[in-house]
């Protein structure tokens, strides 16, 4: 009994390890070339409890996206509750590289960064 439980402990985590191995062989072969700046926005609104959910997948996608350049979050506040707009500043003060802006101010936010690049 105690051989069976072992093989499919070994199975699942070989499935698991040619899963994550096939992940990162489609990012790597995906990832751009080119030494520019990429802005990604989330907008949220409402209560969202998978705000931070959403955020560490958006920003690990913008990670695998190259190794070089400069690389944004923009969180963008389109009526958010209070708890969300704390999860979303919490997440921004951790991580360098995320920024939260209100929806009204998108178009002044991009454009200065836009100007700047």
């Amino acid at each position: 009994m105690e051989d069976m439980i072992g093989r499919i402990l070994v199975a699942f985590f070989a499935v698991v390890g040619l899963t994550e191995l096939c992940r990162f062989v489609l990012f790597w072969l995906t990832r751009p070339g080119w030494e520019e700046k990429i802005t990604v926005l989330v907008c949220v609104s409402g209560n969202d409890n998978r705000v931070e959910y959403r955020l560490r997948g958006a920003l690990e996608r913008l990670r695998w996206l190259r190794h070089t350049g400069h690389r944004e979050l923009i969180c963008v506040d389109c009526g958010m509750d209070r708890e969300t707009r704390a999860i979303c500043e919490t997440f921004a003060l951790a991580n360098p590289s995320v920024r939260l802006c209100m929806a009204a101010d998108l178009p002044e936010t991009l454009n200065g960064e836009f100007a700047n690049t």
